[in-house]
């Protein structure tokens, strides 16, 4: 065999070597001699082949059998109902291309659910997926299939805040703190991109299984508002959770941010919240009257640092809380040990 064949060969190997262990060829590499072209189309159908299949033994891993009629919504395979609500549902969904699982957010159809709305969700969608943060729920995109919009995320395996505490009670400072960190740099990445999140709460915190926490369900999120513009939408959330300044109908902030990320603090250390009612109207009327609960009364044993932190977070007055998550951040970093 002469030497230009002998490195042919070689090079149709190598790339019969690529296929098989699922690597990604270079064609634009491969340059064959007329008489070894055939040979190079040959290992192109071969690809084309190994992928489709691959492709399918990977849907039938997620749960899909092809079959068997799965349920979909456009591209996606819906595979487990994880919850409902009044916004909609949560599917356990596979993606074809993807190729994985994520959560599927399909949004209620019905009056309610107009094409208006529709459009502003898909807005909201394009926002959010600007947001890349290990600590933030990544957004893969969002579409309108059979009159229903629907918004598809990573798939966290794991359990949140709320339900980590009410299985074990009050959490400790150092394991708070760590919390408390990360969900400081998360909120930074949604400030950074002129955000807001509205509805920070334990139930919209995760830990996924291997340990890393990460902020979800923006449903109640909002575009910072233009102090030069209009008048700015109201954020929906959680009264409980919510500043006094946004119970009160001022627009919320990065500081109103803050302080519902203070609130979650309180909660985990705590099992409460600051300020508590039955309704609206009392919790309103709770913050109005000053009632606010007492962190170093509730936890004696806590670090003096700490107490301070989480007290300055929940500050009634927003120019006297932290001015931004960055700076939070930085000072619950300082309570840990070095």
């Amino acid at each position: 065999m002469r030497q230009g064949e002998a490195r042919e060969s070689e090079l149709l190997l190598d790339v019969a070597s690529q296929i098989a262990d699922d690597r990604q060829v270079d064609w634009q590499a491969v340059q064959p001699d007329g008489d070894e072209s055939a040979a190079v189309e040959g290992l192109r159908l071969l690809e084309t082949v190994a992928r489709t299949y691959q492709r399918a033994a990977a849907g039938k891993s997620a749960g899909v059998d092809e079959s068997v009629a799965v349920p979909r919504w456009g591209h996606l395979a819906l595979l487990e109902k994880l919850g409902e609500g009044g916004f909609g549902e949560v599917y356990r969904a596979y993606d074809s291309v993807l190729d994985r699982e994520i959560a599927l957010k399909l949004r209620r159809s019905g009056p309610s659910a107009d094409a208006l709305g529709g459009q502003a969700y898909l807005e909201e969608a394009r926002l959010l997926a600007r947001v890349r943060h290990p600590n933030v729920l990544m957004v893969h995109g969002a579409d309108i299939h059979d009159g229903r919009v629907g918004l598809w995320t990573d798939l966290i395996e794991g359990r949140t805040l709320e339900e980590i505490l009410a299985a074990q009670g009050p959490m400790g400072p150092h394991e708070v703190v760590g919390i408390g960190a990360h969900l400081c740099q998360a909120l930074a990445a949604v400030h950074r991109e002129d955000l807001l999140h509205g509805d920070i709460k334990t139930s919209n915190v995760m830990r996924e299984s291997g340990g890393r926490i990460v902020l979800m369900d923006f449903g109640a999120s909002d575009r910072i508002p233009d102090p030069e513009g209009g008048p700015p939408l109201m954020v929906r959330g959680t009264p409980v959770a919510m500043a006094p300044e946004v119970l009160h109908g001022k627009p919320a902030s990065q500081s109103s941010d803050i302080y519902s990320l203070g609130v979650l603090l309180y909660r985990l250390l705590t099992g409460e919240y600051p300020v508590e009612g039955e309704d609206f109207s009392t919790i309103v009327q709770a913050h109005d009257q000053r009632t606010q609960g007492s962190l170093r009364d509730a936890r004696p044993d806590l670090p003096h640092d700490l107490v301070e932190i989480v007290e300055t977070a929940i500050e009634p007055v927003p120019d006297r809380r932290f001015p931004s998550a960055g700076a939070m951040e930085t000072a619950l970093r300082s309570t840990m040990p070095p």
